[in-house]
């Protein structure tokens, strides 16, 4: 075969915006009616910080696990406070590594959260004591 002319071509562009995760996002209804994830409500963009917090405090909900001032003072203590926020999803590998806290990231693509998938898998500790975040 030979190409003898190009009678016509179409361009179709795009904005890149990259997954990066930031501040306080409301659950969709499905999830929030199962009342099994804990939803901190910050206001900055330590999101990511907040997650992982409100899983290894386990705060009584009676002290209201979702308001971020429960989780400030602890920031420091497990090396949150030295990360770049928003934690971008490429990023993710060196935060793990950098905290030693094994987590997971799953996000859904349905409107029922039965399309569940990984955005990132632990690559350290235990698999039965890793965190399971939301993004």
């Amino acid at each position: 075969f030979m190409l003898r002319a190009i009678l016509s071509a179409d361009l179709n562009v795009a904005k890149h915006t990259p997954l990066a995760g930031s501040s306080y996002m409301s659950l969709p209804d499905f999830l929030h009616r199962k009342q099994c994830i804990i939803n901190v409500e910050n206001k900055d963009s330590r999101c990511f910080g907040y997650s992982i917090l409100a899983a290894l405090l386990q705060v009584d909900h009676h002290h209201h696990p979702h308001r971020a001032a429960q989780y400030d003072q602890y920031f420091a203590q497990y090396g949150l406070d030295k990360l770049d926020y928003p934690v971008k999803i490429e990023d993710l590998q060196d935060v793990e590594q950098e905290i030693d806290i094994p987590f997971n990231v799953f996000t859904f693509y349905d409107d029922e959260g039965k399309g569940r998938k990984p955005l990132y898998t632990s690559r350290i500790g235990d698999p039965q004591k890793v965190i399971d975040l939301l993004f």
